[in-house]
């Protein structure tokens, strides 16, 4: 056996960052030049070079899944195929919904679990706010968001363990 066989690693290998914990609130596009995706967080926000997909399927990756596995197993138990909500982790209740096709490079992952409230600021426009106080402005009807959530609350009551109730 040898003692001092190298391991190497495949070039093809990328690194993966997980950017998403509990803390996230949104991913939004940010319309720059550096910058593909604007994170927003509890206490801080984050600039990524990302996509708002990369930084989903990477977040998907660290819990040993993607995305599009994620996204399957949501269509396929529950059936909601258009704007289908994300289970990043259902042991971390941690789940996302889009605002429009995750396709369009115009759409806004919500993180439902930090929303207080929202409240119609135009047509197909939303100012959402956090429960820290922080409000962004959000895509899509108030029927349509609401609509969102409750996919999402969906996802989780079927996906997640139910929490322990103390006496």
């Amino acid at each position: 056996m040898e003692k001092n066989r190298k391991v190497r690693r495949s070039p093809l290998r990328k690194k993966v960052m997980n950017l998403i914990t509990k803390k996230t609130m949104a991913i939004v596009p940010a319309y720059d030049l550096e910058y593909e995706s604007i994170i927003y967080e509890v206490d801080r926000t984050i600039f990524s070079k990302k996509r708002p997909l990369e930084i989903l399927d990477d977040a998907c990756v660290c819990r040993c899944s993607t995305y599009e596995g994620r996204i399957q197993a949501v269509r396929k138990k529950l059936g909601h195929y258009k704007k289908t909500p994300l289970m990043i982790s259902p042991d971390e209740l941690l789940y996302a919904f889009p605002t429009k096709s995750p396709e369009r490079f115009d759409c806004i992952w919500v993180f439902p679990r930090h929303v207080k409230e929202w409240k119609e600021a135009g047509e197909n426009s939303l100012l959402v706010k956090f429960l820290n106080g922080v409000v962004i402005t959000v895509n899509c009807s108030s029927y349509s968001f609401k609509r969102q959530k409750e996919k999402t609350a969906d996802c989780l009551m079927h996906f997640s363990d139910p929490p322990l109730v103390h006496n």
